[in-house]
């Protein structure tokens, strides 16, 4: 369809709000109660249960007349919200035992600039997020996954997360589960919010001081506030029409303030390496003075500072390295406007027209340090007049003339710190009509249209042909006014790296050092311009059989029926500047093709919910919900492929108050445009490289199989960084992934216990044939372990050994690491909840409300390797995986006391459990016996349990206004300082899943009236 149908759809219908669910009491954990019946009569006085009176369920496409769900839905209300004092959803969603951390506003290095859920820790991209019970559009073109940051957070009235595959209701994509956001939309009046927070904490880390210290680095100490931002919302909504339908609008307004590393000692310094004697602060070889790999193979020099920053070569130490860290944000500055509106007309009993209209502007800045020259120059002429005598014999030997092979590392501090400027205007229209058909019968018919555009420039980098360009110099040596370019280049200004000036700022004379002319050449601004587009249009039947006979005898109501279609088609196009096209950014880590792909569906799907046995003894209820999904699925220039997924669920009630629940579903997901399309190219997946250093943890038969040669052996430069490269990319060949999930559980609400709610549900999620990439760190182990040719052949070493200094294809360092049908993940666990109001007469209630995880298996298996990463952390259960840390238990419980005198004060306990590093696990394919000592010494062999507490009061002054103010990791609690992790400093992983920022404050003004 075209996109003029889709406006012309939206002009016609106006705007809407959609069928809403019954907002869940405040009591409530899980998604059924023991005020099942008082729910929803309160739902139908405020007018919100639509449709015969019936409650639509996330997981189901059937409406009920009660909240029980025969699947598994965690929920988060909006006292939560509230409770919570957050701007973000990501940490509100971030706090539930079952969501493990995705791209955040603590990403930096590697940022997409949006906020993803993923679930059980099996990745974002298949995890399905919805906004009132339909699909989000895609977040971005580097992360595929819904955006977070669309969602209105004022006007959330619960967040339902639904375990396990959903793909016969929701369609592709809803592999690990489904996280519904429901917005409340019919409320009538003005409303809004005021929002602050900020970030207090105390810099006393002992160990995180010492280690600064020891390293020559100045890390912050005593006290430090940060301010954290403010949010701004308001919403207006009403009848119209004579009460015939409802309408709202609304906008949102936030700006977070950034925050960088050299806020926090733990952060002042990467403490990414490891000796026997404990953690030491690390940083890149990559200097402000320069590396210089001469002779290649045999000289490693910097300048020298003790010689009077004249051009003189001294050996490398293990000091010289650039504390990176202080000029990382910790977290994002971001601006975001969000608004919309929401209506919905009834022009009678048969027909309604509603529609949604959103749209989002949101800019982040990524703030990184400097770039550098990171050793892509690989030559320099012999007669250049930059060297002095030392330095020539040292890089040409008796040489006088033609060129040599040069790798140099060259921290870019005269040029500034590296700004990723990143922004998405999202826009999202829904159109659709419904109504009932008769007593029995009704419809829903709607159609989407969703873009996503990505405008992104990146500041402050180096071209890697120019840098080459302004190395090669020629001219007097005794006359810098004749040096000079040797292409001769306009534009091209000698690039003199060889003279310390310990000042590391851009000098007037080329003979003092780097010039402003030459910063200008070399420097490069690039641009990134892309999007994605979401076009569907869905029907749905849904029916009561009753009137048809269609029941069993033993029930008291019919089988009921949704039948329907859909059709979707996703699309994304990403479009960089000529230099990003073929890496010619020093910075880049490689090349960043363009990629213009599509892919759609068609589909068609049913649901029965079939009572068996009702009001019965033994047997108050025994009902069967079964569904089906076909689905047609063809990427562009690809064959169309077929395929299904279905779900079988029972239910059993023997009693009242107490049901058991449980059954299989059948999800598939489809490749993604990115999986497909995107190009091959050198990339940053590689965090170890087990033949690097002087003391390798693998042997010299071991290595050889790798590539090492004899000389290599002890002697590979291993990168101070912890990154590798890898040659990464999309594959048009792709098939779907398969998900089966085994839920079974129970809810006892028993009637004797007024307000008691318990729930324990057991799941197993197993993905085969996962759209995935062989980790590079797995290849080379893999290949050490048993010399297989094949997988050893996606091993490339350069010249020196190494695999990350000459990053080039196809001569150069990397490991194969494309997208392939590999394997499977899996994972088991049992979520347990619970709620419970105790009454204090005179003195108000308290409820108690709680939610946990027990991780029983998250494992994967390929061709390479078969682990389990439940209760490990580490390089391969961490940033290969490309996900935190996986403790086998964690929850969330809260108190909150609603007093009879306006006011409400809760306790908050956060619990992540204990993780032990994977290098000590007993699996072969996770243990490193050879890190044992030094992992132990840095304190990174194990994570203890973190407890955090949170507090907060809320003060209601009259009716539609109140007042809350908070402060959550109430105890400053510092995060691990994870020493030997690359996930750390890199990754999500770790900041989203520990607390990085200190002590949050927060105080919230919200009205209505």
């Amino acid at each position: 369809m075209t996109n003029r149908w889709f406006a012309r759809l939206f002009l016609v219908l106006g705007l809407a709000v959609p069928l809403m669910l019954v907002s869940v009491p405040p009591l409530a954990a899980q998604d059924e109660t023991a005020q099942t019946d008082e729910a929803v009569a309160q739902a139908e006085e405020e007018g919100v249960v639509r449709l015969a009176d019936e409650v639509t369920v996330t997981g189901s496409l059937i409406p009920r007349h009660d909240l029980s769900s025969l699947s598994p839905v965690s929920v988060v209300d909006v006292e939560e919200v509230t409770y919570q004092g957050t701007g973000r959803i990501e940490d509100l969603v971030q706090n539930l035992p079952q969501v493990f951390a995705s791209q955040n506003a603590s990403v930096s290095n590697g940022a997409s600039g949006t906020a993803t859920v993923q679930l059980r820790n099996l990745g974002a991209v298949r995890t399905l997020a919805l906004l009132n019970g339909r699909r989000m559009p895609a977040g971005d073109v580097y992360a595929p996954a819904a955006d977070l940051n669309f969602i209105p957070t004022a006007l959330i009235q619960r967040v339902d997360v639904l375990t396990g595959g959903a793909g016969s209701v929701y369609g592709a994509d809803a592999v690990a589960g489904v996280v519904n956001f429901v917005l409340d939309t019919e409320f009538e009046g003005v409303r809004g919010e005021v929002h602050w927070n900020g970030f207090q904490h105390n810099n006393s880390n002992d160990i995180a001081q010492q280690l600064n210290q020891e390293a020559g680095f100045t890390p912050p100490s005593g006290n430090i506030f940060n301010d954290g931002g403010v949010n701004f919302n308001v919403a207006v909504g009403g009848k119209i029409g004579g009460n015939k339908g409802h309408a709202m609008a609304f906008v949102d307004f936030r700006d977070i303030k950034a925050i960088w590393k050299d806020q926090r000692d733990y952060t002042n310094c990467s403490v990414s390496n490891l000796s026997d004697t404990g953690a030491q602060c690390s940083g890149s070889s990559t200097i402000p003075d320069g590396r210089f790999f001469t002779n290649f193979g045999t000289g490693d020099y910097v300048t020298d500072p003790a010689n009077g920053f004249t051009n003189t070569f001294r050996p490398r130490e293990g000091g010289d390295v650039y504390n990176y860290g202080p000029l990382n944000f910790m977290q994002r500055n971001d601006r975001k406007w969000t608004g919309g509106g929401f209506a919905r007309y009834s022009v009678n009993d048969h027909f309604e027209v509603y529609a949604e209209a959103m749209v989002m502007d949101n800019v982040s800045d990524a703030q990184i340090a400097p770039t550098g020259t990171f050793y892509t120059s690989d030559h320099i002429n012999c007669d250049n007049p930059m060297f002095s005598d030392q330095q020539r014999a040292l890089i040409c030997g008796d040489q006088t003339e033609g060129n040599v092979d040069f790798f140099v590392g060259k921290r870019n501090v005269e040029g500034g710190n590296r700004y990723d400027h990143l922004q998405h205007t999202n826009w999202r229209l829904v159109g659709g009509v419904r109504g009932d058909i008769n007593s029995s019968w009704s419809y829903d018919v709607y159609g989407m249209r969703a873009t996503v555009n990505t405008p992104e420039s990146y500041r402050n980098d180096m071209s890697i042909n120019r840098l080459q360009d302004s190395l090669l110099v020629v001219g007097d040596r005794n006359d810098p006014s004749t040096w000079e370019c040797q292409s001769g280049t306009p534009g091209c200004a000698p690039y003199n790296l060889f003279t310390n000036l310990g000042s590391y700022k851009p000098v007037a004379n080329v003979q003092d050092g780097i010039t402003q002319e030459a910063l200008d050449y070399i420097g490069l601004v690039y641009l990134y311009n892309g999007g994605t587009a979401t076009k569907m249009v869905n029907g749905t039947l849904r029916g009561d059989l009753e009137s048809a006979g269609i029941m069993f005898p033993s029930a008291t109501e019919a089988v009921q029926v949704a039948v329907g279609g859909e059709y979707r088609n996703e699309s994304l196009f990403f479009t960089p500047d000529e230099v990003n096209q073929f890496g010619g950014a020093t910075g880049a880590g490689g090349a960043s093709p363009a990629v213009d792909g599509e892919y759609s569906l068609k589909e068609g799907f049913a649901e029965l919910l079939v009572p068996v046995v009702q009001d019965t003894e033994g047997f108050q209820d025994l009902s069967l919900e079964l569904g089906f999904r076909y689905s047609n699925y063809q990427a562009v220039g690809q064959d169309a492929k077929n395929n299904s997924s279905w779900k079988t669920m029972l239910s059993w009630a023997p009693i009242n108050g107490l049901r058991f629940r449980g059954g299989f579903n059948r999800a598939v997901r489809a490749p993604n445009v990115r999986e497909l399309f995107v190009p091959n190219s050198i990339g940053l997946g590689g965090s170890e490289d087990i033949c690097a250093g002087p003391n390798p943890a693998f042997s010299f038969e071991q290595c050889a199989r790798t590539g090492v040669t004899a000389a290599q052996y002890g002697n590979i430069v291993p990168n101070p960084a912890g990154q590798y490269n890898s040659y990464d990319g999309g594959n048009a060949a792709l098939d779907v992934e398969t998900a089966d999930t085994l839920t079974a559980g129970l809810v006892w609400t028993p009637r004797s216990i007024t307000g008691l709610s318990l729930t324990v549900d057991y799941y197993d999620i197993k993905i085969k044939n996962t759209i995935s990439s062989f980790a590079p760190d797995d290849v080379i182990r893999a290949c050490a372990g048993n010399g297989d040719p094949e997988l050893c052949g996606l091993i490339h070493r350069d010249v020196r050994g190494t695999l990350w200094l000459i990053g080039t294809y196809p001569d150069g360092a990397y490991t194969v690491s494309t997208n392939q049908n590999i394997g499977e993940f899996r994972a088991r666990g049992v979520d347990v909840s619970g709620a419970y109001p105790w009454n204090l007469g005179d003195a108000g209630y308290i409820n108690f409300s709680f939610v946990g995880t027990a991780s029983l298996e998250n494992s994967i298996d390929n061709p390479l390797v078969a682990y389990d990463c439940s209760g490990y952390m580490g390089n391969q259960c961490g940033l290969g995986r490309g996900r935190g840390p996986e403790p086998k238990w964690r929850h969330r419980m809260r108190a909150t006391w609603n007093t009879n005198f306006n006011t409400s004060l809760t306790l908050g306990w956060r619990l992540f459990g204990s993780v032990t590093n994977d290098d000590f696990s007993d699996d072969p394919d996770l243990r490193n016996e050879g890190t044992h000592t030094a992992l132990i010494g840095a304190g990174s062999d194990k994570f203890p349990t973190y407890n955090w507490f949170d507090f907060a009061a809320t003060y209601t002054f009259s009716d539609g206004l109140n007042v809350s103010v908070g402060v959550n990791n109430l105890l400053d609690k510092d995060p691990p300082l994870g020493a030997g992790l690359e996930d750390v400093d890199y990754g999500p992983g770790y900041y989203g899943q520990y607390d990085y920022l200190g002590r949050a404050i927060y105080a919230n003004l919200q009205f209505a009236f």
